[in-house]
């Protein structure tokens, strides 16, 4: 009997790719030469990424279509996306094309105005699905939701089962939601905000995580807790018996609603995040309005993500269990994706590239084995936010860094001299950076050791901040995490004769592998960063004026990202700078 395996992994990376211009030739679905055209140009893309930067939404297609090996991707900008498969070459005469399009907004954009003999309307996953065609053989399909259109052309026709199938699997995302939008995770359950400190609390688990983390790390890195935990919710809500008391305790958690609890409490943060950007949007275009700023005052952005999704194999015949579905739907707003042994690499690196705004265009290797791939269960997380103060980029110059192993390197220096939060003791020397929206940043010099209780005595000091600009990719793909969990007490999960998962699916499966990639761009503006983290299985089987205070971080330092909602503290990044 085959196996199953799960893998978690998280992921940060920048690319921008471009798409070239073209205005190819699209075969009409129509023989009316006074048909309404879709709008041209359209855009040829590499990728499913690239034409979701180019409509400004996501799109899901089905893996593949039997008979129809050959693929073209296109998109009109903030438009439409369109998915091309041939059963031929696509210049050749007798060539078969299914097309898939999605565009934003209502309205039949099939381009397809032919009459057919049979038209209805039926219910298919839910949606009001229109059929066009002959013979029992579906032509034209179209249907709206979520404020958008989606259409599907066979010039072959599809048999109905087919289509539903391949309907099934482009209602599994969510759309995509480009930069300039302030609502990711919309649908995802949270708990309303009562206060936010700039106070650190950590939890074990996390201050376990960091100190193992930090014991194997060699050089620089970033870890990104947060997203491990969000993983880590998917996997729970789909264990069972001995398993799930196993990850429990290696969590330091009672239940499994303690654990959901606090990702409540940090998508209710993501929720007043959003809305604060809202209300500042409003307040800026008042301004602008009333002259008060410049017309060309650049519009506020900033960006707090988390996106859940759960993948399964085509060829997995089980389907999630209704509890599982529930659950995950409530609490981590998940969606369903599909993939195949084939598309699984590019479909995942995708969604991971998509997810974190093109920080991590790649989440696995092009080798990376799917032979035996069932599940995949997925987090990702984005942040971007600027400094309260900035720093003046004229102030800006190079400097020595002295590296732990004693060697001395050249680094971008950054320096700012303002009110800030400050703690100094004999065996440690801290600043806290605080950004627009109750997320704050810790630099910390010498111990970490009892950090919250150090945050907590720190007072409002005027401080010269001098700190590296950082640009750092940190993958850990050796077991870390892996080794994290049995070094806790889980080894059930990790069994292929032995783990319970049923509370997801039947069909047995365990967790084979941990991978997290993270990357963070710290500047004069602000810090950019990100995380996915995936789970793969197989089968199984006001202050007086004084002398200011220095903080200078020319020798190896600690820096955490968090925000403190409802007393709980959230450690979206943490990590070191030692070289």
């Amino acid at each position: 009997m085959k196996r199953s395996l799960v893998l978690i992994l998280a992921a940060l990376m920048i690319i921008i790719t471009s798409c070239s211009q073209k205005t190819p030739d699209i075969k009409s679905t129509s023989d009316n030469p006074g048909n309404v055209q879709i709008p041209n140009p359209w855009v040829d893309c590499a990728s499913l990424s690239e034409a979701a930067r180019l409509a400004g939404f996501d799109i899901a297609i089905p893996g593949s279509f039997d008979g129809y090996p050959n693929k073209m991707i296109q998109a009109i900008e903030k438009s439409m996306i369109q998915v091309l498969y041939f059963d031929g070459d696509p210049d050749g005469q007798d060539t078969g094309m299914i097309m898939i399009r999605k565009g934003a907004g209502s309205g039949d954009i099939s381009g397809d105005y032919n009459e057919y003999a049979e038209k209805e309307t039926v219910k298919m996953h839910g949606l009001d699905v229109l059929l066009r065609g002959d013979k029992g053989l579906v032509y034209s399909a179209s249907w709206e939701s979520d404020g958008y259109s989606f259409a599907i052309n066979a010039d072959k026709g599809l048999s109905r089962d087919a289509l539903s199938d391949a309907i099934e699997e482009m209602i599994t995302v969510v759309g995509y939601e480009g930069p300039s939008s302030v609502h990711w995770a919309e649908n995802m359950s949270f708990r309303k905000i009562e206060n936010i400190k700039p106070t650190l609390s950590a939890s074990s688990f996390d201050e376990r995580f960091l100190k193992f983390i930090s014991e194997r790390a060699d050089g620089n890195y970033m870890a990104s807790p947060l997203s491990f935990r969000y993983a880590l919710g998917l996997l729970l809500a789909g264990a069972e018996g001995d398993t799930k008391t196993e990850l429990l305790s290696a969590l330091g958690v009672q239940s499994e609603e303690a654990w959901t609890a606090y990702c409540l409490d940090f998508n209710g943060f993501v929720e007043y995040f959003a809305s604060d950007l809202e209300r500042d949007i409003v307040e800026y275009k008042e301004q602008v309005k009333e002259g008060w700023l410049p017309q060309n005052s650049p519009e506020p952005f900033r960006a707090l993500r988390v996106a859940n999704s759960v993948w399964k194999a085509d060829w997995v015949r089980e389907d999630f269990k209704e509890a599982f579905r529930e659950s995950i739907e409530k609490n981590y707003a998940a969606e369903y994706r599909f993939f195949t042994q084939a598309d699984a690499v590019e479909k995942i690196n995708e969604w991971a590239d998509i997810k974190t705004e093109h920080l991590i265009p790649k989440l696995l290797s092009d080798d990376y084995p799917t032979e035996e791939l069932a599940i995949v269960l997925m987090n990702a997380l984005y942040f971007k936010d600027s400094w309260q103060t900035s720093f003046a980029e004229y102030l800006t110059q190079e400097g020595d860094f002295h590296a732990r192993n004693g060697k001395t390197t050249r680094k971008e220096f950054m320096t700012s001299e303002d009110q800030y939060t400050y703690f100094e003791d004999e065996t440690t020397k801290l600043v806290i950076l605080p950004m627009d929206s109750g997320v704050s940043m810790a630099f910390v010099l010498g111990s970490t050791e009892g950090l919250g209780e150090k945050i907590s005595r720190a007072s409002q000091e005027s401080v010269k901040v001098t700190i590296p600009k950082i640009d750092l990719e940190t993958d850990f793909s050796n077991k870390e995490l892996v080794d994290f969990l049995k070094k806790y007490g889980v080894s059930l999960a990790f069994d292929g004769d032995s783990a319970d998962f049923s509370a997801m699916i039947d069909h047995p499966v365990y967790v084979s592998d941990i991978i997290q990639k993270t990357r963070i761009k710290l500047d004069e503006e602000g810090v950019e960063a990100a995380a996915v983290t995936a789970i793969m299985m197989d089968e199984c089987a006001a202050i007086e004026p004084q002398e200011a205070k220095e903080f200078t971080a020319d020798q190896p330092f600690s820096f955490y990202i968090y925000t403190t909602c409802n007393d709980t503290s959230a450690i979206l990044f943490a990590g070191e700078i030692i070289e």
